[in-house]
């Protein structure tokens, strides 16, 4: 998968392009990516993710915001599910005032050549979220842009809709079996030079029993969380990197 930032935005064949932040890239995140792959292949246009950076809410007054993906664990999930081109599009207060008709003239047609667009079905976008996917395609029409808006869709017994927030609500609450369901894996961080990203969301306080890979081995531990930090037994060495899924709480 290519990364493109910097606005090093060159593409010369249409590309079929999923907008948003996917934040944890869940089952619902995982729905847009396989339909977006699917048109893609039948259209002849490689699958890309767009994404703001920053996230918006940091320019538009949350400067505390934190995810459940980094950047880099988000690039590799994306690469492992077959995008081709992973976008980072500079968001600052100029393109917080786009319009709707803007958004998808000037960035989506003008600077990405976009053939297609694949998003959910509640997905919006432009100044002060204005557009929604009934506007996106009145304008894509006139840009020659095809639009394809995939249903909510949820996990049995848990919701019927599926969002990062709910997720992140779920964390607070220490429920990893259904954070699980709902992002298809273990709510995993990562450990780069005895250091975790700050943006990183951590679980509450309390003890947690673990699975900590590193050194190219998978083991079970456990880990203590407190104010904003981490402590593993057994204990890795002051710069070794690892991945610690949470398994559930000690007690």
């Amino acid at each position: 998968m290519k990364i493109v930032c910097d606005g090093g935005f060159d593409f010369p064949s249409p590309i079929a392009v999923s907008i948003g932040n996917f934040d944890g890239l869940h089952t619902g995140h995982l729905r847009v990516l396989e339909v977006l792959r699917r048109v893609g292949e039948e259209a002849g246009q490689p699958p890309a993710v767009m994404s703001f950076y920053p996230h918006p809410l940091k320019i538009l007054g949350s400067a505390g915001y934190k995810t459940l993906l980094t950047r880099e664990e988000k690039t590799e999930l994306l690469a492992a599910s077959g995008i081709d081109f992973y976008i980072e599009y500079p968001f600052d207060r100029e393109t917080a005032q786009m319009t709707p008709w803007d958004f998808v003239r000037k960035v989506l047609r003008g600077k990405l050549n976009t053939g297609n667009v694949v998003v959910g079905e509640g997905w919006r976008f432009g100044a002060g979220a204005s557009g929604n996917v009934t506007d996106l395609r009145k304008i894509g029409a006139e840009c020659g842009i095809t639009v394809t808006a995939v249903a909510h869709n949820g996990v049995e017994g848990l919701n019927d809709k599926i969002s990062s927030s709910i997720i992140k609500g779920l964390l607070q609450k220490k429920d990893f079996t259904a954070v699980t369901e709902y992002l298809t894996r273990e709510y995993f961080i990562t450990i780069i030079k005895g250091k975790i990203n700050p943006e990183k969301i951590l679980p509450p306080d309390g003890g947690y029993a673990v699975k900590i890979t590193a050194g190219g081995t998978t083991y079970m531990g456990k880990a203590h969380v407190r104010s904003g930090g981490i402590r593993l037994e057994p204990d890795l060495s002051l710069h070794e990197d690892a991945r610690v899924a949470f398994i559930k709480p000690l007690c």
